[in-house]
């Protein structure tokens, strides 16, 4: 896994009540302890805020989502590599650099 996939993975609600399989956007591979960073991904695109992204299946094929979805930057998590079920698909390069903007942002760096 690479910044920029897209990966199913079982995600854990805010509030612990449980987990559902989702999509989400690597943001940084897997470290030495095998965790992976993610943004949570959502076709609720009446959701998105100023730091989402949003992803079209047509302009962006290669995501691998079926649906207009949006990143949601605001919404990060750590995950060891084993709960990700897999890849589905990555982002072009200048979605990616949008990504990389709205992170600095957000962050405020």
């Amino acid at each position: 896994m690479k910044k920029g996939d897209l990966v199913l993975a079982h995600i854990q609600f805010t509030d612990f009540s449980g987990t559902k399989i989702r999509p989400g956007l690597v943001l940084a591979p897997e470290n030495s302890e095998r965790d992976v960073i993610l943004a949570f991904i959502t076709s609720q695109t009446q959701k998105q805020d100023q730091s989402s992204v949003l992803v079209s299946p047509k302009e962006a094929p290669s995501s691998g989502l079926k649906k207009e979805s949006i990143i949601k930057l605001n919404r990060i998590t750590t995950l060891n590599e084993n709960i990700i079920l897999g890849k589905i698909g990555s982002l072009p390069s200048e979605m990616l650099e949008e990504v990389d903007h709205n992170l600095r942002k957000l962050f405020q760096l």
